[in-house]
């Protein structure tokens, strides 16, 4: 990650309205349902069969899939770093287990799910600023009142835990702002005070792209569900399935005319007819009914087992 840093840190969109801006989302990818992988990554082997009170819920509890939260760098719409998980995983862990890798002076732009006095306070003391949905009736600022003290002043909102109004700590300070992202309505919490409706709506909307790279590596590169038989497997496969697509929207951003948005969904195109011309000119192709063909069963029933 340190290299695909260091690789974006050189474009010319590296920072958006001054500063490295990055989209932050999770989603999930089924893998076969092994021991193995049942045990790494399926939320009942967190708990006994008899804590849960629907046999629906068991079921459910038993998918094994891997949790994928990533990191995509909006200047750019290119991969910047990511962390796995199982599916009992949350993806605000997952994002907080990876803020050593944000460069400094990082902004986050978020969905809903990504909320919480101490959360928030993690980024914070990491340097970083947030941009978060707070949904379409403001329903986020009904949950903070659930859990401790809200004060709306103008647009600004102040919200502290009761844990924290019980140890003397001060609030959050937030700005809530009403923006229009194509035709919806929203509401945005930033603890970054200076930014107004528009560059706020203009922030969000870019967010899009982090949806539409889950889409290109789970339909177009065909990877909604992994091979692997095997946690460690599973992790390798889904982390070169990422750096194959880092690396393969990397040799087409350098190859599209200067200005031009890059497709991914081309981009992979390009590579798989690349891979049929190699394989079918290549003079040294396999011969595949050769090799079958002497895939014969030996006799074996004059073996001694030792």
């Amino acid at each position: 990650s340190l290299h695909m840093i260091g690789h974006l840190s050189q474009s010319t969109d590296w920072l958006l309205l001054g500063r490295p801006t990055f989209a932050v989302d999770g989603s999930q990818f089924a893998v076969p349902r092994t021991a193995k992988n049942l045990a790494a990554f399926a939320a009942a082997s967190r708990k006994a069969k008899s804590a849960y009170k629907k046999k629906s819920d068991y079921a459910k509890a038993k998918n094994t899939q891997v949790a994928v939260s990533l990191c995509l760098h909006l200047g750019t719409g290119f991969p910047a770093f990511w962390n796995f998980g199982g599916s009992a995983d949350s993806e605000r862990g997952l994002l907080l287990a990876m803020l050593n890798r944000l460069p400094d002076n990082s902004r986050l732009v978020m969905d809903a799910y990504y909320f919480g006095f101490d959360f928030w306070n993690c980024l914070i003391d990491h340097g970083a600023t947030f941009v978060v949905r707070a949904g379409k009736n403001i329903d986020l600022l009904g949950q903070l009142k659930l859990q401790g003290k809200v004060k709306c002043r103008g647009t600004l909102v102040l919200y502290w835990p009761q844990n924290a109004i019980d140890a003397g700590s001060p609030p959050i300070v937030l700005s809530l702002v009403t923006v229009m992202v194509g035709r919806k309505k929203m509401f945005l919490l930033t603890n970054e005070l200076t930014l107004d409706e528009d560059q706020l709506a203009k922030l969000y909307a870019k967010r899009w792209a982090v949806e539409v790279f889950f889409r290109t590596v789970k339909q177009s590169y065909q990877r909604a569900k992994l091979r692997s038989r095997t946690p460690e497997n599973a992790k390798q496969e889904i982390q070169w399935t990422l750096i194959g697509i880092w690396m393969a929207l990397t040799e087409g951003a350098q190859s599209i005319p200067s200005g031009e948005r890059l497709s991914p969904v081309r981009v992979l195109r390009v590579i798989c007819r690349l891979l049929l011309a190699v394989s079918r000119n290549s003079h040294q192709k396999l011969n595949l009914h050769g090799e079958l063909s002497q895939c014969v069963l030996a006799d074996e029933s004059s073996r001694q087992s030792e």
